[in-house]
């Protein structure tokens, strides 16, 4: 596929779990098919600024895109029509994106010479609320938590000020932070079923678990020599996968920090990695493009793996490779 590289938001399952959403260069953002390939659909313009990042609504009827510099543009799935250029007042560069979980809203993270800001709007372009940060601060990353009352945002200061940085939780209809999670980050994205989340740390390259509601350190995935990426929670918010700077994608349990599983195949490292809705898939875009969904649970294993064969396999096989024994009858 023609897939153009990008951070995280530039690469999303559909809902049915059957398609991925990427950009695909020339501003246009295009869901295909994982198994035929084909295209289900493609939205922006034919010769458009190249995209940074998008966001597709939970109900996959809009999708926002931006490049470095706003507007952000809404285009509905089903006609690819144009809907509407948000130029909000409060920045002239997007950072980050984010929908709430009904869909109704859109989290945007701005910056200008001043600092950082979000800005969430309705579907018709209408400004429901502004949340600004300190002066001189930024704002990396910008995520809804489940019950869509609360963003967390990443703090990113100009002055090299450790005081100043963290995970700010915003109560953004009343407009001001009610927690701030004291960790130096580049990113913090909210579990998709409870109030924790999930923060990369900006120094040691590391991930840590917190309970947003209470401010206290739920796991820390263990440092390792490769710097994590990206980190994306399951459906269930049960397991991690996280990208290193090593190539590999790891799975790990979001309780208590163990890792379970290390996928290897990327040549370079990946920028970007998602779970499918019911967590049975994964999928990754590396540095170069390259984008590789992996099949998580055993009967798709079996499935793979039975249409890939040339012969039966042994019980011994079947043993170290799909984890049963004796081998499947059928």
């Amino acid at each position: 596929l023609p897939v153009v590289p990008g951070g995280r938001g530039s690469l999303s399952f559909t809902g049915d779990g059957d398609g991925i959403t990427v950009a695909t260069g020339g501003g246009t953002v295009t869901a295909f098919d994982i198994v035929t390939g084909e295209r289900r659909w493609a939205v922006g313009p034919a010769d458009g600024a190249a995209l940074e990042r998008f966001a597709v609504s939970p109900d996959e009827t809009v999708v926002a895109t931006s490049s470095d510099q706003i507007p952000v543009d809404l285009w509905d799935v089903a006609t690819g029509e144009h809907l509407l250029a948000l130029r909000p007042e409060a920045g002239n560069y997007v950072t980050d994106l984010d929908w709430s979980p009904d869909g109704e809203l859109l989290a945007i993270a701005l910056a200008d010479d001043v600092g950082g800001s979000i800005v969430v709007v309705d579907r018709s372009g209408a400004v429901r609320a502004e949340l600004r940060e300190d002066e001189d601060v930024y704002i990396q990353s910008v995520s809804f938590n489940p019950a869509g009352d609360r963003l967390a945002s990443t703090r990113d200061p100009y002055r090299d000020d450790p005081s100043m940085r963290g995970v700010q939780i915003w109560d953004w209809e009343q407009g001001e932070v009610v927690r701030t999670l004291g960790m130096a980050t580049i990113d913090a994205v909210f579990a998709p079923t409870s109030d924790r989340v999930v923060a990369i740390g900006e120094l040691e390259g590391i991930a840590t678990v917190w309970d947003a509601a209470t401010g206290e350190e739920v796991a820390a995935l263990p440092q390792s020599d490769a710097s994590i990426y990206d980190v994306a929670f399951s459906g269930d918010g049960r397991r991690l996968a996280t990208t290193g700077a090593d190539g590999t994608i790891r799975l790990w349990d979001a309780t208590t920090g163990e890792e379970e599983l290390v996928l290897r195949g990327h040549e370079v490292p990946n920028r970007t990695v998602i779970f499918s809705p019911d967590g049975s898939r994964l999928a990754a875009i590396d540095y170069t493009g390259v984008v590789r969904v992996w099949a998580l649970e055993l009967d798709d294993l079996v499935a793979i793996a039975t249409a890939r064969l040339t012969r039966t396999l042994t019980d011994d096989e079947c043993a170290q490779y799909l984890h049963v024994e004796p081998c499947p009858e059928d």
